[in-house]
């Protein structure tokens, strides 16, 4: 028996803003440097890319991208220091709290197992 974690932080109207699906955007945008190229990796449309991170800076209260629209060089898109933080935080506890929900499932596989 296997036990998976699904993270999200939601604002105060209880609806999510960071899931799993951000931390794979923001881990392409580091990738490709380009919300554009990240949203493409996702399978996702621009400006729902767009739409996404919008809603996380609003729901942390500050930006974690620090965007660049096109131009004669093309736009571009990285991390700002405080996104930076956020994502590694972010994939740590969500990585921590799968490690204590499949310790608490190997517990109950082992209960259910044992004779009454």
């Amino acid at each position: 028996m296997k036990c998976r974690i699904r993270l999200a932080l939601t604002d105060h109207h209880d609806r999510p803003f960071a899931g799993i699906g951000v931390i794979r955007l923001l881990n392409a945008i580091v990738e490709h440097g380009s919300i554009h190229h990240a949203a493409k990796t996702c399978g996702l449309s621009y400006v729902k890319a767009w739409t996404m991170m919008n809603r996380l800076d609003q729901g942390l209260g500050q930006p974690v991208l620090r965007r660049q629209t096109g131009g004669v060089n093309g736009g571009g898109a990285v991390l700002t220091p405080f996104g930076k933080k956020f994502l590694r935080a972010f994939e740590r506890h969500h990585h921590q709290l799968n490690q204590i929900a499949q310790r608490r499932i190997q517990h109950l596989e082992r209960i259910l197992k044992s004779k009454p």
